[in-house]
């Protein structure tokens, strides 16, 4: 009996606690809730908006306050709840705005000659074009794209590929030998979409261009080729020249997830961080140990062309993250942040301290040391480029101006120390960085305006800075012959202020102009008459 009384007593006890709990939990919780209040007009635009959805999910007297706080013209709303939050965060994101920049020369059938040739000039090739001193601002009237995600070229490229946040392609200049994928080979002098054979839900993730040609590479890990295969380079194993699409079969039928093109042949990276080449194997280009060097009939010198991916030999446990391609050698970075080189070795452009050409990869004995955690590589006509961010150091090897002097090895540019550096494009002879929030360029004449410093001197063999996109943090920039393409995500109104000072060009689709390209000019139809009359007179 005494057990079962001292039982219902502390029962009793239990339950007595429990409510006086009840009773002063509320006033705990408003303690407590006043303290983040009293704060939130300390904190930023964006962290007093978490705080307030945080909150107002409770019923409690701190509603009161905030609705003080709105705009005496502010429609009433809704509580909010846990499940609108995602959706008003979203909303409160600032939203970005890309916008392509261009620089240089759009006379794309002239870009690295001295006249259009003739058999372009029949198919509607001319000089037509621009050279813009500046970095104007294009527009595409007739184009309606997702944001810009990324752009590329190549040092021996007259064409650009642009890629938007959708994963679409879409190509801009020299169409000649069908790099494009347009069988009119006509240039492009506005964007126009690309049409590689892809599967539903299949985005181009990135791309490269050759001189004559252009890879792009999917989500699946396909490999898109088109253009120039006169050495192999598209590594299909199909004719001289590619006038549409084609899917590039890698042994294994390995993923792929990087490409890279230099003048006649092309680098494959996969996803396990191999690595396979295909084109013209003069100077060791492929990096497979072979160059097929022999004489043929006349005394003409030829080399082995591999029409199908083969296989770059590396030690087994080194894994490829990135490459770059220049005219005839290839820079690549291990997962370790080393560095390795082959190709033609003439002016340093390798970094081993001797200008001999490596069939196969070496590595770059300047960066062995513990210290060298290279973050990602460039590559030029005849120079590289390795960026290291943790020590805000550039560095630089082979030549840029050929009366110049070349530098063996790999050294600091001492211009750029210091300079956190996003983004590094290099043309045959002239180079931009984007850094911090300034774009930089350097290049010895001639130039045609690809480094932007507008009216006055075009050219410079010192860095210096782009002065009308000082302010802006360029996202990514590429360079083939004599022009540059960048692209920059604007978000705040000081960025689009800069932005909206620059020219602005509209490159709409001319369907007129196309006709007219393809009928004979007046010049030439005053070269045939002369031409006819001169026969005329020497049969007489």
């Amino acid at each position: 009996m005494t057990q079962a009384t001292d039982r219902s007593k502390r029962a009793a006890r239990r339950a007595a606690a429990q409510q006086q709990s009840r009773q002063n939990k509320p006033k705990s919780t408003r303690k407590q809730s006043n303290e983040p209040a009293n704060h939130s007009n300390s904190l930023p635009s964006r962290g007093s908006h978490e705080k307030t959805a945080s909150i107002t999910t409770q019923p409690s007297k701190r509603v009161a306050p905030k609705q003080e706080e709105q705009s005496p013209n502010a429609q009433p709303t809704e509580k909010t709840t846990t499940s609108q939050w995602p959706q008003q965060q979203q909303q409160l994101t600032p939203k970005k705005k890309s916008h392509l920049l261009f620089c240089g020369s759009n006379k794309w059938d002239l870009l690295g000659r001295k006249s259009v040739p003739k058999s372009v000039a029949q198919r509607g090739g001319s000089e037509e074009g621009r050279e813009f001193l500046a970095p104007v601002r294009l527009s595409f009237p007739d184009l309606k794209s997702a944001p810009f995600e990324a752009v590329f070229s190549g040092p021996t490229a007259a064409h650009a590929i642009v890629l938007d946040t959708e994963g679409i392609a879409y190509g801009l200049g020299r169409n000649e030998h069908a790099q494009l994928g347009f069988e009119d080979l006509r240039a492009k002098t506005t964007l126009q979409q690309l049409e590689p054979p892809l599967k539903n839900a299949e985005r181009i993730v990135h791309a490269c261009c050759g001189r004559s040609h252009t890879l792009l590479v999917s989500s699946e890990g396909r490999v898109f080729a088109a253009g120039c295969n006169s050495h192999g380079q598209l590594g299909t194993h199909s004719k001289p020249q590619q006038s549409g699409w084609s899917v590039v079969t890698i042994p294994g039928g390995a993923r792929v997830s990087q490409v890279g093109a230099g003048t006649e042949f092309s680098i494959f990276v996969t996803d396990d961080g191999h690595l396979y080449a295909a084109g013209c194997a003069e100077h060791g280009h492929l990096g497979n140990g072979v160059t097929g060097e022999r004489i043929e009939s006349a005394g003409k010198v030829v080399f082995d062309t591999v029409s199908t991916p083969v296989r770059v030999p590396f030690p087994p446990d080194v894994k490829i993250r990135q490459i770059a391609c220049g005219a005839n050698h290839t820079v690549a970075l291990d997962d370790k942040g080393k560095v390795w080189s082959w190709g033609w070795g003439a002016y340093g452009r390798l970094g081993h301290r001797q200008p001999n050409d490596e069939v196969i990869p070496r590595r770059v004995a300047v960066f062995d040391a513990d210290h060298f955690d290279i973050d990602f590589v460039a590559a030029g006509g005849t120079s590289s480029f390795a960026v290291q961010k943790s020590r805000k150091c550039i560095f630089f090897w082979g030549i840029t101006k050929k009366s110049g002097e070349s530098f063996m090895y790999p050294k600091p540019l001492f211009d750029l120390q210091g300079w956190q550096v996003r983004s590094v494009a290099v043309g045959p002879s002239s180079v931009a960085v984007a850094a911090e929030q300034s774009t930089i360029s350097w290049g010895a004449s001639p130039t045609f305006g690809e480094l932007g410093y507008g009216e006055g001197p075009k050219s410079s063999t010192k860095p210096k800075k782009m002065e009308a996109l000082e302010g802006l943090e360029v996202k990514q920039i590429a360079m083939g012959i004599a022009f540059t393409v960048m692209i920059v995500d604007c978000i705040g109104e000081e960025e689009e202020k800069i932005v909206s000072e620059l020219e602005e060009v509209s490159l709409e689709t001319d369907h007129v102009a196309e006709e007219e390209k393809s009928k004979p000019s007046v010049k030439g139809k005053r070269k045939g008459q002369q031409a006819s009359k001169r026969g005329r007179k020497r049969r007489k």
